[in-house]
């Protein structure tokens, strides 16, 4: 079983209506801060952590690391802020993103967790973490894989 969630409507009809979708596959609208986390094998957020603030991100990434399965994995994709060149470029994408409204969102700024904090958190709980740096030369954007 895989859920996506997104608060973008429109995303979430073209998601529903790929002819490669599954039956075991489900999609719905729904906004992460008031989603209640249930327990899983793996968390996957690519690109969503930014648009809450800092306090919705560091509750939601608890609970995750709360209900998180024995053996299981929590993968985060977002910009890296210790990479302050970089996420001068990242920040500008963003606001292109959002601009041509390919990206929406309520908040009109951007948070990000440093990979410092992330790493602390998830320690809190005994986990570590590993990061790719998936930008190259341009973006801070940064792949986090948290596990036991």
């Amino acid at each position: 079983q895989l859920t996506g969630i997104d608060w973008d409507i429109s995303k979430i009809r073209i998601a529903q209506n790929c002819p490669l979708k599954q039956d075991e596959i489900t999609f719905f609208a729904s906004d992460l801060k008031n989603y209640t986390i249930e327990k899983a094998d793996c968390y996957i957020l690519m690109d969503v952590l930014h648009y809450l603030t800092e306090d919705c991100q560091t509750a939601i990434l608890k609970q995750m690391l709360e209900n998180i399965n024995e053996g299981g994995i929590i993968v985060i994709r977002d910009g890296n802020p210790e990479l302050k060149r970089k996420q001068k470029r990242t920040d500008l994408t963003e606001f292109i993103s959002r601009k041509i409204k390919f990206n929406k969102s309520e908040n009109h700024d951007f948070s990000y967790l440093s990979a410092t904090k992330i790493e602390s958190i998830a320690a809190n709980f005994g986990f570590s973490v590993k990061k790719t740096d998936m930008g190259g030369k341009f973006t801070s954007n940064t792949l986090y894989v948290i596990k036991r």
